[in-house]
């Protein structure tokens, strides 16, 4: 098994479960963006918002799914069946 879908498959089910999980629209849209790789800086240029705005989205998808890494939220991303070029 690769080691981020290893990751994801030992997260609480609770986390997995949902269309999107915990997490808003947008914070959804923020980890497909992670599960491609890019950075904060990245993210925000290409949604046109603020780096410190990414911040906290990203911040908030790591408390929402216990996370505390974005090779986490890629895991968790990938898990759940999206991929990064298919928003939900």
């Amino acid at each position: 098994m690769r080691p981020l879908v290893a990751q994801a498959a030992a997260m609480p089910m609770a986390i997995r479960t949902s269309s999107r999980g915990p997490l808003t629209g947008r914070e959804h849209e923020i980890a497909g963006l992670i599960a491609e790789g890019l950075s904060n800086r990245e993210i925000a240029s290409r949604l046109r918002l603020s780096e410190r705005t990414v911040e906290a989205h990203v911040r908030g998808i790591f408390t929402k799914l216990a996370c505390t890494s974005r090779a986490r939220v890629a895991a968790w991303f990938v898990a759940e069946g999206a991929h990064p070029d298919r928003p939900r």
